[in-house]
């Protein structure tokens, strides 16, 4: 995937028209700021889309998250996984589109191999009830108990935190039964 990273400034000339990387002043350490324009696997319809972030100060800072973007597309494998680079582009557009910071390696890594939702935080509530519904092979009274545990006393005391965010301290503020 092709990637550039450029300074630029909003100097502008008599004209008022921007200099961008034409302005004389560039050359100087303080002048102006990196961009980085990193290209990702096109749409499921076939569109081009790219990440784009600007305002780096140094071109190490605009270099080091456009590596951190090539390891999370280089999660899927270019050659016998295509749907799985679309889903992890997907999530790359959110995150240009938001602005937010781009997303742990690790995390996003055990997030695909498991197949969960790259762009959603699952909270402790609902990955409970999927892995409840995902206890068929039991008899009727364990899937029974597994349900009371759940929804009586974790649901409620912990099922609005985020999976992610849980913390042992989380679960030791769970008064004993």
């Amino acid at each position: 995937m092709n990637g550039t990273i450029t300074k630029r400034c909003g100097c502008r000339d008599a004209d008022g028209k921007q200099l961008n990387n034409s302005c004389p002043k560039l050359s100087q350490r303080q002048h102006g700021v990196w961009t980085m324009t990193q290209e990702l696997p096109p749409r499921r319809d076939g569109s081009r889309r790219r990440f784009r972030r600007s305002g780096y100060a140094t071109k190490g800072d605009a270099q080091a998250d456009m590596d951190a973007l090539r390891a999370l597309l280089d999660i899927a494998d270019k050659k016998t996984d295509p749907e799985g680079r679309v889903r992890i582009a997907d999530l790359l557009e959110t995150v240009a589109a938001s602005k937010d910071n781009i997303p742990d390696y690790d995390e996003t890594k055990r997030k695909f191999a498991t197949g969960q939702s790259l762009s959603t935080h699952i909270t402790v509530g609902e990955w409970l009830e999927q892995w409840l519904e995902g206890k068929k092979g039991l008899r009727k009274k364990g899937r029974d108990r597994y349900g009371v545990d759940v929804r009586v006393h974790l649901i409620p005391r912990i099922g609005h935190i985020c999976r992610d965010r849980l913390i042992v301290g989380h679960l030791d503020a769970i008064p004993l039964f």
